[in-house]
């Protein structure tokens, strides 16, 4: 049978959440601001939760209405068919984001919610389910723009950007669905060596392998969400799993990360090992500055320091050295660079391909391709 579900993701990463759902075979896609909607059976929900790369949340709507006031939140929550969904002994907690004049405290509408829902079960069996915020049976997703409300349940659990091989978080880690979602802008693909030369914790590189050898994204995670719900079935959840055990290293398989500091590329190395790619991704402590050419084109995907998010003097001669050796080192490469300090970017003195807006924890960054002839 064929059920409506919402996929989430950050901004600026819609486009690839959408090719990333067509490839699963998800069909009706609707893309909005940082989700898609889409269709598919039980199956492709499972396969989707399990593997996709671009994707933070996967959520089935309950229910969608327009409110005038918090008694009306309350009595519209409370004739919703809640027995459907929690059986009478299962947990439940309750994850809101809230954008409404409505409700200035945001914590509020969770809170109306909740008691609402448990008013409903006490009505029907005669007791309240219990609330448990760590590891409920049940997660529920509520989200308020002003009027409108949307209520779905949460098909993972916790985001899917927390993949599970992460030992070292470095200065300013780069969000897992981030990562994976760059390497779908640039459009890399396993055939071309990839090069990371401030590469940080390695979470490009670790991306890209696990991409590159058919690991599901959320392999080790222990528990989702849909195991609780009272259509799960587990019949289907055993077959999506089996069927994706089998990895391949393509042949050819190329990528490499330098950093100047010789604690942080221990640090990726640990969560290099932590994924079991130890044998795959190739690691060197050394200054980009002070990197031999590769002798052949490569693609580099790097994500620079810069000043809003890491104090870095004279940030505009750094960006300048960096297009500076691109330039004389790189010939026939292709080079994306992120970046939201934008000032800086203008000084690395190449005229970018294609450019492509995305955010980077609040900061609204861009992601620039050149190419360097």
């Amino acid at each position: 049978m064929m059920r409506d579900y919402i996929a989430t993701t950050l901004g600026g990463l819609e486009p690839v959440l959408v090719q990333e759902l067509e490839s699963f075979g998800a069909t009706d896609i609707e893309p909005g601001q940082r989700m898609a909607r889409f269709k598919g059976d039980i199956e492709l929900l499972y396969q989707i939760c399990y593997s996709a790369r671009t994707t933070l949340r996967v959520l089935e709507p309950l229910a969608s209405f327009r409110i005038l006031s918090e008694k009306d939140l309350y009595w519209k929550t409370f004739d919703l068919p809640w027995r459907k969904v929690l059986g009478p002994d299962q947990t439940f907690a309750i994850t809101g984001v809230i954008n409404s004049r409505m409700f200035p405290h945001t914590n509020y509408p969770s809170l109306v919610v909740k008691d609402a829902l448990c008013d409903r079960i006490r009505r029907d069996i005669g007791r309240r389910p219990d609330v448990d915020r760590d590891q409920p049976d049940i997660r529920i997703n509520l989200h308020i723009f002003e009027d409108q409300v949307d209520i779905s349940l949460d098909a993972v659990g916790s985001s899917m950007h927390m993949r599970g091989y992460r030992r070292y978080q470095g200065l300013a880690p780069l969000n897992e669905v981030l990562a994976a979602g760059l390497i779908r802008l640039a459009g890399w693909t396993p055939d071309i060596p990839l090069w990371d030369p401030m590469c940080g914790s390695g979470t490009i590189l670790t991306e890209a392998a696990e991409w590159a050898i058919g690991r599901p994204s959320q392999i080790r995670r222990g528990r989702f969400g849909f195991q609780g719900w009272i259509d799960h079935e587990p019949g289907i959840w055993r077959k999506v799993k089996l069927a994706d055990r089998e990895e391949t290293i393509p042949e050819g398989l190329e990528l490499f990360g330098a950093d100047q500091d010789a604690d942080i590329i221990e640090g990726a190395r640990k969560n290099i090992r932590g994924a079991g790619l130890g044998e795959i991704i190739m690691t060197e402590v050394c200054d980009f500055f002070q990197l031999k050419p590769p002798g052949k084109p490569v693609m580099i995907i790097m994500n620079p320091p810069y000043d809003e998010k890491i104090p870095l003097e004279e940030a505009e001669d750094f960006y300048k050295r960096i297009g500076d050796k691109l330039k004389k080192d790189f010939t026939g490469s292709t080079a994306w660079i992120l970046s939201a300090n934008k000032t800086a970017m203008r000084q690395i003195g190449l005229q970018s391909s294609q450019r492509f807006q995305v955010f980077n924890g609040p900061l609204a960054a861009e992601f620039c391709e050149y190419r360097l002839f």
